[in-house]
């Protein structure tokens, strides 16, 4: 998903808009994309809880600011919601630019219309989270508290990365990497008719025996032995390993490389493999 930050948006005549963008993906393949475009009314009522500032706990002069990292406004000051008139004619006195000013009237927004530049807010810009008494954007002196954003979303999208890596290499463990790729493109359910494909299934005879005479390293070190063999003897021969499954090795030939000899490539690597000394 990807979110579009607030500009000035021609189509609604240079009205503050933000958008949401996500891919649409059919069977793996991306067929379109869904966008939509962020409601400034149900932002607000967010940032505003729906003007319920008192309830909330914000007292008479209490909110929350949004600001972006050009330092202008992504929400509308609570000031200017309650007494619009007033807000304006304070901004006139602290000697905001008129052409802004007429913006923010003739718009009812002041999102991409005023600049705070306000301590509180640079320290946030810079990264910093803390609290300090400071004077506002009014010229009032409150008591912010800041958080800076930009090392909480790394670190969240550090985790996310992560875990996105963990669960493409799972993923490519038990599955073979075209359709791994399918999941990973978005399809909910692989499933395909294939005409020229040989299957082998191979099973480790005697394994419950070697566990008994050996250490549970022994065993795993003697499975990664034999997983190797299989995996090289069935690279060598354009075979495709599909899963392990305990004492089970699944692989295929023809399956997502089309190949008429398939039966021969399927034989010759199992024949490779009789030949192998572990």
């Amino acid at each position: 998903m990807v979110f579009v930050d607030f500009d000035h948006y021609r189509p609604s005549f240079g009205a503050a808009a933000a958008f949401l963008a996500a891919p649409v993906f059919e069977n793996g393949n991306r067929v379109g994309i869904i966008i939509g475009q962020v409601s400034i009314d149900e932002m607000n009522a967010a940032l505003t809880s729906s003007g319920d500032w008192d309830n909330e706990g914000l007292g008479a002069t209490g909110e929350v600011y949004l600001v972006g990292s050009d330092g202008f406004s992504r929400w509308d000051s609570r000031f200017l919601i309650q007494d619009k008139a007033g807000y304006l004619d304070q901004l006139a006195k602290l000697g905001v630019e008129p052409a802004k000013i007429a913006a923010i009237d003739q718009t009812g927004h002041s999102i991409l219309n005023q600049r705070f530049a306000t301590q509180a807010v640079e320290r946030a810009l810079s990264d910093e989270t803390g609290a300090d008494t400071i004077r506002d954007d009014r010229g009032q002196a409150v008591l912010p508290a800041f958080m800076g954003m930009l090392s909480e979303i790394v670190r969240r999208n550090g985790i996310i990365e992560s875990k996105t890596a963990e669960y493409a290499k799972l993923l490519r463990n038990v599955l073979p990497d075209t359709v791994a790729d399918r999941f990973n493109g978005g399809a909910l359910i692989v499933a395909d008719t294939f005409e020229n494909v040989s299957i082998i299934y191979a099973v480790i005879v005697g394994l419950d025996a070697i566990l008994r005479d050996h250490s549970a390293n022994d065993i795993i070190h003697l499975l990664n032995e034999l997983i190797d063999l299989f995996d090289e003897s069935a690279e060598r021969h354009g075979v495709e390993k599909v899963k392990t499954i305990g004492d089970a090795y699944l692989a295929a030939c023809g399956l997502s490389t089309p190949r008429l000899d398939h039966r021969q490539r399927a034989k010759a690597s199992c024949a490779a493999l009789m030949k192998q000394r572990v």
